[in-house]
């Protein structure tokens, strides 16, 4: 009976030691709603990815943990996936043999440096839709419409550049106009109104806040010019469109990104814009205008047929 246990147990130890390392640990910048359930989408797309292709990963063991509980990396951990900056900043997980996969970035962060050593990969995964999407979307939602407006705070002036190209690709000109100081937005909207047929709002909290995006949807709707955003709440607030990217699409692409980890599929460090990306639209502000949009299946459907630029 003790030579069948030791047989056991020695052959139990091999299986273990034989198998590599399969375990991913998921560390989160803060404890809220958001990066929990981004956290755990993300864990459910991995398994049925992994399950549909009967790949070794179905076993992947997960570990979340929130970045103030974060302690030394296990050594036999193969993968790890943070979400946002604050987690993405912890010195300690680019150091080891593994894969870091950074999520929910804004692709202006300063964090996005790349740390560490060759030895393992670093793939930053965006939150930021893609500059030539908004454009796609103007150009899907408003035919008639050229010239887009945009207000942009002298800390992101750099984007300008991008921006002007990205609408250049699709045949509109973008008139822009820099913010230094954001108490005089709405100065700076009631001079660019003339000049547009469309005004283009993109992530920028100084320019876009609870103070400021009554009185740009106010501004703008009076003088018969749609707003484009970057988020489901502007639509509801008011705008006539938006393009944005939905926990669920950001775990997709992390899940995808992180199936090809654990393959090898992956170039030391890439960075990957948002594959995936919702739509909303406010027709009742499309009537209001005297505007006809198509629906939002129709402009996801040609979203996704155009190319990432």
């Amino acid at each position: 009976m003790l030579s069948i246990c030791l047989v056991f147990s020695l052959t139990s130890a091999l299986s273990v030691a034989s198998n590599p390392s399969n375990k991913t640990l998921l560390i989160l910048s803060g404890d809220s709603s958001v990066y929990q359930q981004a956290a755990a989408q993300t864990i459910n797309f991995i398994r049925n990815k992994c399950t549909a292709d009967n790949h070794s990963c179905q076993n992947m063991e997960f570990k979340k943990v929130v970045v103030t509980d974060l302690t030394n990396i296990q050594s036999d951990t193969k993968l790890i996936i943070t979400f946002g900056t604050k987690a993405a900043s912890q010195p300690q997980i680019y150091r080891g043999n593994h894969t870091v996969i950074r999520a929910m970035l804004p692709k202006q962060s300063t964090i996005v440096k790349k740390q560490g050593t060759s030895k393992y990969n670093n793939i930053d995964v965006y939150i930021d839709q893609p500059f030539s999407r908004y454009f796609e979307l103007i150009s899907t939602t408003l035919p008639r419409a050229n010239r887009v407006g945009l207000l942009i705070h002298e800390s992101n002036e750099a984007l300008v550049k991008p921006l002007s190209d990205a609408a250049k690709s699709m045949g509109l000109t973008l008139n822009t106009r820099v913010v230094t100081n954001t108490s005089q937005t709405g100065k700076h909207l009631s001079r660019l109104i003339d000049d547009i047929d469309v005004f283009l709002a993109i992530p920028d909290s100084r320019i876009h806040n609870n103070k400021t995006i009554s009185n740009i949807l106010m501004t703008s709707y009076r003088n018969n010019i749609p707003v484009v955003g970057f988020s489901s709440a502007y639509v509801r607030a008011g705008a006539i469109a938006a393009v944005y990217t939905t926990l669920e699409n950001i775990a997709e692409q992390v899940a995808e990104t992180a199936y090809n980890a654990l393959n090898g599929n992956l170039v030391a460090l890439k960075n990957e814009q948002a594959m995936y990306f919702s739509v909303s639209i406010n027709f009742d502000v499309a009537r209001s205008l005297g505007i006809i949009i198509p629906s939002e299946s129709e402009v996801v459907n040609f979203l996704n047929t155009a190319p990432i630029k």
